[in-house]
């Protein structure tokens, strides 16, 4: 296992933010790391009105879990 930096631009759209920003995290984490990836923390570090959220995040990434027996 190690220890993975995720930054990525996020901008909201209208609405509640937090419920819009970790599906965005997850799917970015996937993104780079693969499916094993776990998101551990992450931090607003940036805000810009063009740009929206500059978000920081720590990705455990580890094997990707096994497909489920049939």
């Amino acid at each position: 296992m190690r220890l993975e930096l995720l930054q990525l631009w996020f901008k909201p759209l209208p609405g509640p933010t937090l419920s819009q920003l970790r599906p965005a995290l997850l799917a970015a984490a996937e993104e780079q790391a693969g499916p094993g990836a776990e998101l551990l923390r992450w931090a607003i570090t940036a805000a810009e009105p063009v740009r929206g959220l500059h978000i920081e995040a720590v990705l455990l990434v580890g094997p990707a879990p096994a497909p489920p027996r049939s």
